[in-house]
């Protein structure tokens, strides 16, 4: 009993200690919950649920939504990522920039079709020209999302 207590406390006490921080943490994914979501751990037991910094997913109640889910589980699962720019939200989800091996997990989703880019939390002009040109081109491509849709 004592130790779920703790780990209770613990979650919730840890993202906020963590958000706001810009060095980022590295871990694991252990569960896809849609295609901008992951629960997350660093290794210390405690459980972060994460969002995708800059991008939205279809609902996963979607077949492009469970397109995207399957996505990200392919990105993320298995794989040491890091993440940085965390910032807590009022859900206690921390959004945050996810990258693995270099590569920005947010972009890889949408050159693939299966995000859109939701910029406003990023503060990098040459990182919101990227996702707009991401988005652009997977829209050209008709990928993912983009396939259905007027052009």
């Amino acid at each position: 009993m004592k130790r779920i207590l703790t780990l209770l406390v613990l979650s919730m006490i840890l993202p906020s200690a963590l958000a706001g921080q810009n060095q980022g943490i590295t871990g694991y994914s252990i569960k896809v919950l849609s295609g901008d979501r992951f629960l997350f751990t660093p290794g210390d037991k405690a459980i972060y649920r994460i969002k995708l910094q800059g991008v939205q997913a279809p609902p996963v109640s979607s077949y492009l939504g469970q397109a995207a889910k399957r996505h990200l589980g392919m990105l993320v699962s298995g794989h040491l990522i890091e993440i940085s720019n965390l910032h807590q939200g009022n859900d206690n989800t921390i959004t945050g920039k996810v990258t693995y091996g270099g590569s920005d997990i947010s972009l890889r989703m949408l050159k693939a079709g299966l995000a859109v880019e939701t910029t406003a939390e990023i503060r990098s002009p040459s990182e919101v020209q990227q996702y707009k040109n991401a988005q652009k081109q997977a829209r050209d491509r008709q990928l993912g999302i983009w396939k259905e849709r007027i052009r």
